[in-house]
């Protein structure tokens, strides 16, 4: 059968030749032998690859589990002091009259003036008093913030239930403010409270 085409022609007779055979199954072997030998190192190199990622991997999900350990420990630490404060609080035997005393000294060192007080107490339920204390104050703005923040670093568990602000008639930097305040404190056994404090 004749090839149609020259170069086809040429190229069917050329291969035809004894040195140009060997030179095909050379290169034909060469291949093979490039192949081979690329598989060979490639293998190896493909798999420490993927065994390093794999360490990489675990790794940095163990960085991860010791951060978000070290975060819940000074979580749970940071509760903990929380607890034992609001214990204590709770835990407290401040009557009425250790409850005006720190009022007062709030007051005083916030430059906040208590116009009116009154005060009144609620039923025990589980072993704690609430008391009620209605307050109107009057003093700058900052002074009255500053109060209100003040209000929870009391020794007793105390804090603003409820709060209305107006400024003070005829004055420019005066507020009043009329607050209502709870604070909580510990009934013993008996059922009598304890000690003012």
């Amino acid at each position: 059968m004749r090839t149609s085409h020259p170069l086809m022609a040429s190229v069917s007779y050329s291969l035809r030749h004894p040195i140009i055979k060997i030179g095909v199954v050379m290169s034909a072997i060469a291949v093979i032998t490039a192949m081979t030998v690329g598989a060979l190192y490639w293998w190896p190199a493909y798999s420490e690859i993927q065994t390093l990622n794999g360490l990489i991997k675990e790794k940095r999900r163990q960085i991860i589990d010791e951060i978000r350990t070290a975060q819940i420990y000074e979580a749970y630490s940071s509760a903990a002091k929380q607890v034992a404060v609001f214990e204590k609080k709770l835990n407290s035997h401040a009557g009425q009259a250790g409850l005006v005393n720190n009022i007062d000294r709030l007051a005083i060192k916030r430059n906040v003036r208590i116009v009116s007080e009154a005060y009144d107490e609620g039923k025990e339920k589980d072993g704690y008093m609430p008391l009620y204390l209605d307050l109107t104050v009057q003093g700058d703005y900052q002074g009255l913030r500053e109060f209100f923040l003040d209000v929870h670093t009391l020794p007793t568990w105390s804090f603003i239930e409820e709060a209305s602000l107006s400024r003070l008639q005829g004055t420019e930097d005066l507020v009043k403010a009329q607050l209502r305040l709870i604070t909580y404190h510990k009934v013993d056994v008996a059922g009598i409270m304890g000690p003012p404090s």
